[in-house]
């Protein structure tokens, strides 16, 4: 990752604050969760329902939901839901320590293919191991 530095040069982010980089970015993903999720579940309900419809429409399936549930409703399932902030921010961390620690080998190691597949498969085995 290249990042600004106050003397306006680009460096390869060893001078970037790590703390403010994982609270911040932590914090503002599951911001946008909480923002999101309740349209996905609806979206989510919208899509599952077989046969009798239950829900005529979004606006219908939002008012169904609160009425039937209250608010928490919208948040059913939400804890799952947030693991991919932890997730997203474990995936960045590993391709870039995998680069970082790849760049002085051969140019064969040095591909980015080698990093994806190093973090998703930390990823995946982060994912079965918490759900």
């Amino acid at each position: 990752a290249v990042v600004s530095t106050q003397s306006g040069h680009y460096g390869r982010g060893d001078e970037l604050d790590k703390t403010k980089y994982y609270f911040y970015g932590c914090t503002v993903f599951l911001g946008i969760r909480v923002i999101v999720y309740p349209a996905n579940l609806v979206k989510t309900r919208l899509q599952v329902q077989k046969g009798t419809s239950v829900y005529s429409s979004s606006f219908d399936a939002y008012y169904k939901v609160f009425k039937a549930e209250g608010i928490r409703g919208f948040y059913r399932g939400f804890h799952v839901f947030a693991w991919g902030v932890l997730f997203g921010q474990a995936y960045i961390t590993s391709y870039e320590y995998t680069k970082h620690h790849c760049s002085n080998l051969n140019p064969f190691l040095q591909v980015s293919i080698l990093h994806n597949f190093y973090s998703h498969i930390l990823i995946e085995v982060m994912y079965v191991i918490t759900c």
